[in-house]
């Protein structure tokens, strides 16, 4: 698996536990966040809202098959 994918399943993973995803202290460590984020949200795997990611159902198939 790619890093790019790496991380995306690491943020899909972190929102499934339960875990705040602090996008301004993520993008440090995570390059291109921008790209990971516009990405999954456009494949309907994470909702943004508010200031708030929220992992969507399909996201949430995704990580369990």
């Amino acid at each position: 698996m790619s890093k790019f994918g790496e991380d995306a399943d690491m943020i899909l993973e972190m929102l499934y536990n339960g875990e705040e995803v602090d996008l301004d202290k993520m993008e440090d460590s995570i390059q291109p966040l921008a790209a990971i984020i516009d990405f999954m949200k456009e494949f309907g795997l994470i909702e943004l809202k508010e200031g708030t990611v929220r992992i969507t159902d399909s996201g949430l198939e995704l990580l369990v098959n």
